[in-house]
C-alpha cells in the first residue's frame, strides 16, 4: 500500500508561524516608533544648532538677522526675497501676541528675512524656514511681553522663541504638531519637563493664557494623551531685542 503524503501545516506549526508573525510585526511598529521618537527629539539637535547660528550672526554684525537694515549690501548675494530690515533691533513688530498669524507684509517680513539673512552668511543651509525631519516647520518670534495665566501666574515668555507647529507663518496654535506624551518627554530630557515654565514650553488651544488647553492641564503638568494637541516653544534668547 502507497502511504498518503499529507503536505498541510499541523494546529503546532500553524501556532508557531503566527507567533513568528506577531513577534515581526510587533518589532516593526516598535521599530517605526523608535525612529518616530528620535525624528522628534532630534528637533532640539536643529533648535540648537539655528540658537548657535543666531547668536555668531549678532556677534559678527552687531544686528539681528531678519532686522538687519543693510543686509542688502553685507551680506553677499542679498537680493530678491533676501532684503533689509528696519534696523530696530527688534525683529518683526513690536507687542504681537504670540498666537497672531504672519502678514506677508512690512515689519513681519522680518520673520521671513530672518533665513535669507542666515542663509546668505553661510549659517543655514537654505534660506527659508526650516522643516524638521519630524515635520511641521520651526518660525522665530521675538516676544517682549508677558504673557499670563489665567490664575494669573507669569508665562515670562520675553526673549527670542523658536516655535514647533505644523504649518510656518500662521497663528501658532492653528494646527498642533506633537501630543502632549511626546512633548514632555522631549521638555523633560532636556529642560525642566514642565509645559509653562523653563526653556522649552508647550501649549494647545488656549495657548499660554489658560490653565487647561488640551496640551497641560496647568502650568506644570502635561495632559496624558497620545493626540497631536500640543505646539512647542523653545527659548534661544533671554533678550527680544539686539
Amino acid at each position: 500500500m502507497k502511504r498518503k503524503n499529507n503536505n498541510g501545516f499541523t494546529l503546532i506549526e500553524l501556532a508557531i508561524v503566527m507567533t513568528i508573525i506577531g513577534l515581526a510585526s510587533t518589532a516593526v511598529i516598535k521599530g517605526n516608533d523608535m525612529v518616530q521618537t528620535a525624528r522628534k527629539q532630534a528637533v532640539h539637535t536643529e533648535i540648537k544648532n539655528i540658537k548657535n547660528a543666531y547668536e555668531e550672526f549678532k556677534k559678527k554684525y552687531k544686528a539681528l538677522p531678519g532686522d538687519m537694515n543693510n543686509a542688502v549690501t553685507r551680506l553677499a548675494n542679498c537680493a530678491g526675497t533676501c532684503a533689509n530690515g528696519n534696523g530696530n533691533s527688534f525683529i518683526g513688530t513690536p507687542n504681537t501676541p504670540l498666537t497672531a498669524a504672519y502678514t506677508a507684509a512690512g515689519t513681519d517680513m522680518e520673520y521671513r528675512y530672518i533665513w535669507e539673512h542666515l542663509n546668505k552668511m553661510g549659517l543655514m543651509e537654505t534660506a527659508t524656514a526650516p522643516t524638521p525631519d519630524a515635520g511641521g516647520a520651526l518660525m522665530l518670534r521675538a516676544v517682549n511681553q508677558d504673557l499670563c495665566y489665567a490664575a494669573g501666574r507669569p508665562a515670562k515668555l520675553q526673549g527670542v522663541w523658536l516655535i514647533w507647529q505644523n504649518d510656518p507663518y500662521v497663528a501658532a496654535n492653528t494646527v498642533p504638531i506633537i501630543s502632549p506624551r511626546d512633548a514632555q518627554i522631549i521638555d523633560q530630557k532636556y529642560d525642566d519637563g514642565k509645559p509653562g515654565w523653563g526653556n522649552i514650553r508647550a501649549a494647545g488651544g488656549a495657548n499660554f493664557l489658560s490653565d487647561n488647553d488640551g496640551c497641560k492641564t496647568d502650568p506644570d503638568t502635561y495632559v496624558q494623551s497620545d493626540n497631536k494637541t500640543c505646539y512647542m516653544l523653545f527659548k534661544i534668547s533671554d533678550n527680544p531685542t539686539l
